[in-house]
């Protein structure tokens, strides 16, 4: 009952979130400069992603739908914890807590947009829910995205603990005036062991099943 539960509540909120607060708008992954760009670009990515309940679809077209907002490696990724089905007919089924999408970002001034070079962070702050102990705790949640030859794409899921390293890197160049955007942007993959051997297994998971989807 309460998987049923969260499942619908996850379709409710896809629902509020595509058709009201987010209309599509065209808009092409080169020419990202400014915050607003950056959040249509993830809602419309997000939308991609939800779109894939709406019915059975071979391989080739779920890539061409994911393929403009992510890199291969994260759509492989989320292909292959939410993709169900069978002789090429394939779609996912999402929950609270399906792996791989775009957070519930509020796009507003509580999500965090910042250039560096050629990649993109996106971060926001998600409060405990008031009366609700056994909700998520207070936590960050967030994801990169990076140029590439196509444009920009969504290329990684920032985990809380890597956005708390980038957020005290940043507090501390602040005080000392040493320049932190470089140092920062090679921290957020490997800011401690657990990380780095969290990060090498992806990467060899990615190896292992990059065979499995062809597109």
């Amino acid at each position: 009952m309460n998987k049923m539960r969260k499942t619908a509540t996850f379709f409710i909120v896809c629902f509020l979130f595509v058709f009201i607060v987010s209309p599509r708008t065209s808009l092409g992954a080169e020419k990202l400069s400014s915050k607003e760009e950056v959040m249509q670009f993830l809602k419309n990515a997000f939308y991609a992603q939800t779109s894939l309940t709406e019915k059975k679809r071979s391989l080739q077209e779920i890539h061409a739908i994911l393929a403009p907002y992510f890199t291969d490696e994260y759509e492989k990724l989320f292909l292959q914890k939410n993709l169900v089905g069978h002789s090429n007919q394939y779609q996912t089924y999402g929950s609270d807590f399906s792996p791989y999408y775009i957070p519930f970002f509020d796009f507003s001034d509580k999500t965090k947009v910042v250039f560096e070079g050629k990649v993109i962070y996106v971060y926001e702050l998600f409060e405990q829910e008031e009366g609700n102990p056994t909700a998520y705790e207070r936590h960050y949640e967030g994801l990169l995205l990076r140029k590439g030859k196509d444009g920009w794409k969504v290329s990684t899921i920032w985990q809380d603990n890597e956005i708390r390293v980038y957020l005290n890197q940043k507090k501390t160049s602040n005080l000392t005036g040493v320049y932190w955007g470089n140092y920062v942007s090679t921290l957020v993959f490997y800011p401690d062991k657990t990380n780095v051997e969290r990060n090498y297994s992806e990467k060899g998971k990615i190896e292992k099943e990059k065979d499995f989807f062809y597109f």
